[in-house]
């Protein structure tokens, strides 16, 4: 029984010595070359040390095992969750303010982002002044549960509904992710199921208090008339704040940064 033990121990320090030897030659080849950068966000990557020495072992040759940009997979999240590629990026510290309401919007979504509940509606007439950037940036604290998706497509995808048994439900997953953002509410392609089935989504979840992000292009009396006098009495009581913003669009001042940017993991 001694001889076992004696045997397995010597096995045990063999196998620690090979690790450490594996380990020491990998720090001595990152000091010497230093880590790699993520070519998306410029940041240095962090490594996989255990499964590089895992590697190393294995194929008797140093392997070195990156670990995936933090960054890369909150965007790829962020995609997988309807958001389009060129608002991946987006977050509260990357918005730039140009006017005082975008100021005080920024604001009240630093606050809304440590909600637990409530609708958040954030209005403007104008195109490019960051509605749909402010929501995303709240969604990327919890990617895998947002849902980002217009209200078109909504429409698109509860039609599919109708010819394809096997299309997502998209009523029920609007009504049950933890985040929901509703953009460019009130550009109706004409569907008389569309604003009904909307307002169904909207009731649940407000009478589930269940966070819910509206942006829109519509006036106050449009948004009277789109939503109903119903749905606008219970935001009455369900709104943690109604965001008016205004300014010019900031699209083209953003050109050189979309052509630029890279694209994220699928």
């Amino acid at each position: 029984m001694a001889d076992i033990c004696r045997g397995l121990e010597e096995s045990f320090n063999r196998m620690l010595a090979i690790r450490v030897a594996a380990r020491e030659r990998i720090e001595a080849h990152l000091k010497d070359k230093g880590n790699q950068i993520c070519p998306t966000h410029t940041k240095h990557l962090l490594i996989d040390m255990d499964l590089s020495v895992h590697e190393s072992i294995s194929t008797q040759q140093m392997q070195i095992i990156w670990k995936q940009c933090p960054e890369c997979i909150i965007e790829a999240d962020l995609h997988r969750s309807g958001v389009p590629k060129n608002l991946v990026h987006c977050t509260l510290d990357n918005f730039k303010p140009t006017n005082e309401t975008q100021k005080k919007a920024l604001a009240v979504m630093t606050e809304y982002n440590t909600m637990r509940q409530g609708f958040l509606i954030i209005a403007g007439e104008q195109f490019g002044i960051g509605k749909s950037h402010l929501s995303v940036a709240v969604m990327r604290r919890k990617p895998k549960d947002g849902r980002f998706i217009t209200q078109a497509e909504f429409l698109t995808k509860l039609r599919q509904t109708y010819r394809n048994p096997d299309a997502e439900d998209i009523v029920t997953a609007c009504k049950r992710i933890g985040l929901l953002i509703l953009d460019d509410v009130g550009l109706s392609v004409g569907g008389r199921d569309e604003l009904p089935t909307l307002h169904e989504v909207l009731n649940h979840r407000y009478g589930n208090k269940m966070r819910t992000i509206l942006t829109t292009n519509m006036n106050d009396e449009e948004m009277k008339q789109t939503l109903g006098p119903r749905m606008i009495d219970r935001l009455r009581e369900s709104v943690f704040s109604f965001i008016k913003l205004d300014g010019a669009s900031q699209r083209r001042a953003q050109k050189d940064n979309y052509l630029a940017r890279g694209t994220t993991q699928d």
